[in-house]
């Protein structure tokens, strides 16, 4: 993350680096950019920062105005927009979700294509995991090497394999699978 970092210090339109990514069927690239920012593992810039607006309501407000909930939901696969709303509404403190609607703007992150971060929320001690945790992934301990990409755009692949991942993440059928696996555990 470091090395991706420094390669992309003076790229304005990259805001983060994600170490984060979810398991799946599919290969990602070794790198790639997308509209979209992970909360678990990642780094910034003071630029990225400077982007980052806290309130909630201005930020579904832009959204809603500029038609992004869809993507912002990646295409129905998840519910962020909801999240958002539930943030304004008190039910969540998450930065994180006005983080991700913040970089909005015609901003990108710079992906991993492979997990370099863990959640160790997810082995029941966490504030809002289970056990069987939906975004569970596999820690890849090996190198990934950074190049500067040369197309400074949204992988439209990536993007696509992400949206069904958290379709079936969200699925009501996974829902069941790892509730019952939490409840088989306790």
């Amino acid at each position: 993350m470091n090395e991706a970092l420094e390669a992309y210090k003076d790229e304005e339109s990259i805001v983060n680096i994600n170490g984060h990514l979810l398991k799946g069927k599919g290969t990602f690239p070794e790198t790639f950019l997308l509209s979209f920012a992970n909360s678990w593992g990642w780094g910034t810039w003071k630029r990225g920062w400077d982007l980052f607006d806290p309130d909630g309501k201005k930020l579904l407000r832009e959204l809603e105005a500029r038609n992004l909930t869809r993507k912002f939901d990646f295409d129905g696969a998840y519910h962020f927009t909801r999240m958002l709303r539930e943030q304004i509404a008190g039910m969540n403190s998450s930065w994180a979700i006005r983080w991700n609607a913040s970089i909005l703007k015609g901003k990108l992150s710079l992906n991993s294509g492979r997990s370099l971060v863990t959640n160790i929320g997810f082995d029941g001690t966490g504030t809002h995991c289970d056990k069987y945790g939906l975004f569970a992934t596999d820690l890849y301990t090996g190198q990934v090497k950074v190049e500067k990409l040369s197309l400074l755009q949204e992988n439209k692949n990536a993007r696509e394999m992400l949206a069904r991942i958290y379709r079936f993440d969200n699925s009501y059928y996974n829902k069941i699978r790892v509730r019952i696996l939490n409840f088989l555990h306790r």
